[in-house]
């Protein structure tokens, strides 16, 4: 099983196909690691 971060229970996301995706990325294999959902800076400040 692949580590999901961050580790939710996705049964919590209304959404089927939301969680069709993190159901699916979790059977990955264990060297996996999934950032599910992982908000990105879209520009950096200095």
């Amino acid at each position: 099983m692949a580590t999901l971060i961050p580790h939710l229970d996705p049964m919590d996301n209304k959404n089927e196909g939301e969680r069709a995706v993190y159901t699916t990325a979790a059977r990955l294999p264990a060297e996996y690691t999934v950032l599910y959902s992982w908000h990105f800076p879209d520009r950096v400040e200095s």
